[in-house]
């Protein structure tokens, strides 16, 4: 027998047992939902997003949403152009963005200057966080993915949510042990972006000793056929790549 799930309405914790519906009370559901995922860390991370059919792999390269993704996404806000103005841009609203010579010389250039997006246009991802300083006043760092439920093409059956190390030489610390027992306080925040309403919380309380990537939740339908929320805590090694051969 299949163990009961909690359901939850407002600014809940979850553990991974749990899982948290997008349909209220009414009947009517959340359909944009910000999802930010932080972290206290001098190493690199990325959030990662993988769109799956039923057989748990990617139908297309575009629902493998990292920062390296060929399927970009630019912000109609023109303050994307200073990064130091980007936490006030409001990336949802914009259009895919194909690489460009004329507009951005190098694809690199691109990069820098879109987010990725999925081939449905259902997740936008996030610009590149590379982490803070740990000194007396640990900074937090984090990346954020934006999933309209309404865009979701029919061929998606979960939306997988990750976080992974990107190896970083020039640190201190040795590219063997960049790795999630260096991380402090990392943490999944479901909010809903039409009201700004907390909806749930998921904080990783495990160490993940050793491993360079970490599953932290998923977007699935339930057994209503509505979409939910259900928190991971899959750790493994071998980073990205690891992730990429699960999923892609």
């Amino acid at each position: 027998m299949a163990k009961e799930r909690k359901r939850f309405e407002f600014t809940k914790d979850l553990d991974v047992n749990d899982r948290f519906d997008f349909t209220k009370d009414d009947g009517e559901s959340y359909s944009k939902v910000q999802v930010d995922l932080s972290w206290i860390s001098e190493l690199d991370l990325d959030a990662l997003a993988f769109l799956v059919g039923d057989d748990g792999i990617i139908n297309d390269d575009a629902d493998f949403v990292y920062y390296k993704s060929n399927s970009r996404w630019l912000p109609a806000d023109a303050n994307w152009k200073d990064p130091n103005l980007r936490e006030d841009v409001d990336v949802t609203e914009g259009d895919f963005q194909p690489f460009d010579r004329t507009k951005f010389r190098t694809a690199r250039v691109w990069r820098a200057n879109t987010i990725p997006v999925s081939k449905d246009g259902s997740v936008i991802g996030s610009w590149d966080d590379p982490g803070g300083e740990e000194g007396p006043e640990e900074e937090e760092s984090g990346e954020t993915m934006h999933i309209n439920l309404d865009k979701i093409s029919e061929e998606v059956a979960e939306i997988v949510i990750c976080v992974s190390i990107h190896p970083n030489p020039s640190l201190e610390i040795s590219v063997e042990d960049q790795t999630f027992d260096k991380v402090k306080q990392a943490k999944i925040e479901l909010t809903d972006e039409e009201t700004g309403n907390i909806l749930c919380t998921y904080n990783l309380k495990s160490d993940f000793a050793g491993k360079t990537a970490v599953e932290v939740g998923k977007l699935a339908i339930n057994d209503e056929g509505e979409w939910a929320f259900q928190p991971l805590k899959e750790g493994h090694e071998g980073g990205i790549e690891t992730l990429a051969e699960i999923y892609a």
